[in-house]
């Protein structure tokens, strides 16, 4: 059973290469934790779905001001 959902629209001619797209998610799966989370990265492929990407999107933003407002205990 896949981690994520399968991807709606996957972009079918994409120039990887210069998407620079191996090397991204080569850098964001190094902050996985765990093998299952790393090869699930490695598995993404970018999408056509604009309301995916939107919905992706309001997804990151959220995680992104959440770890701004975190404060650590002492």
């Amino acid at each position: 059973m896949p981690l994520l959902d399968p991807i709606p629209s996957p972009v079918e001619h994409a120039d990887y290469a210069a998407l620079e797209w191996e090397p991204l998610l080569a850098l964001v799966a190094n902050f996985a934790a765990s093998p299952v989370g790393c090869n699930a990265i490695r598995d993404l492929r970018p999408a056509a779905d604009q309301a995916r990407i939107t919905h992706q999107h309001q997804i990151t933003g959220e995680l992104h001001r959440r770890q701004l407002s975190f404060t650590p205990a002492n």
